[in-house]
């Protein structure tokens, strides 16, 4: 119904609120409000959280700065220090036959792993 079908002057009157109503209405309610605490809460953890590791981060610099005392470091301005040989790369061969988890897995993951060559014999 529209206002200019009502009589001048008179207010429509509302259903009244059924008890199932008033419990959506107020179980709505507050979880909104807890939603809003607990982003608050989550968004003070991240900001505290973030103070702690400074400060955990600025004793653990300067306990290594006590440590090692007075450490100069050398400005590597000089290329010569960029184009220095370190000789060839390290390379493992695999022998022919070989297999290549052998070399890559730790040694402690064998007795659970079996290599194909385990599985020929």
């Amino acid at each position: 119904m529209n206002r200019s079908a009502t009589v001048q002057g008179r207010r429509m009157e509302r259903r009244p609120r059924s008890a199932g109503n008033v419990v959506v209405g107020f179980l709505g309610e507050l979880f909104i409000t807890l939603g809003i605490i607990l982003m608050l809460y989550v968004a003070w953890e991240l900001w505290w959280t973030n103070i702690d590791s400074a400060q955990a981060q600025q004793q653990a610099t300067q306990g290594l700065v006590q440590e090692l005392g007075d450490v100069v470091i050398p400005d590597s301005e000089d290329p010569a220090d960029d184009e220095k040989d370190y000789g060839p790369a390290p390379v493992t061969e695999i022998a022919p036959g070989g297999d290549l988890r052998d070399h890559v897995l730790p040694a402690f993951w064998r007795p659970w792993i079996a290599s194909p060559r385990d599985r020929r014999r």
